[in-house]
């Protein structure tokens, strides 16, 4: 007795359109319009980037106000110099509308200055399929 299994015509056709569905559903659910939550990796990655780039043209203009803007060697060392974490991430609300999140975290800053810690709020987004972040607070 043999346990040989002869696959016909029709079960390559079957197993074609199976790949096909397979395929487009992981299409679509990587080009995603939905936000994600505020404790979500790529949005806690997009507040810790936007924080970043906010502290660093802040020390940017207050080096103008002295021998000028940090060039970007400058911009660089003071950014590999610091490190920002979001933490006790909540949710404040939830605009169906506009398919947003408003959230609210602490961030830390830390540098060779210290350690600070403020709480901030953002709101995030999806446009063209990137998280969006606005943040507020971060001063």
């Amino acid at each position: 007795m043999s346990n040989t299994v002869y696959y016909g015509f029709s079960d390559k056709i079957s197993l074609t359109i199976l790949m096909v569905v397979i395929l487009f559903v992981a299409f679509l659910s990587s080009c995603s319009k939905t936000v994600p939550l505020c404790d979500d990796k790529k949005t806690v990655k997009a507040v810790r980037a936007q924080a970043m780039e906010i502290l660093l043209d802040d020390i940017s203009s207050v080096a103008s106000l002295g021998a000028g803007e940090l060039s970007e060697d400058e911009r660089r060392m003071f950014k590999a110099s610091m490190s920002v974490v979001v933490g006790n991430i909540r949710q404040k609300s939830v605009d169906e509308n506009t398919n947003q999140y408003t959230c609210a975290a602490d961030l830390t800053v830390r540098s060779a200055g210290g350690v600070e810690s403020m709480p901030v709020t953002y709101i995030t987004t999806v446009h063209d399929g990137e998280v969006q972040v606005t943040i507020s607070g971060l001063q």
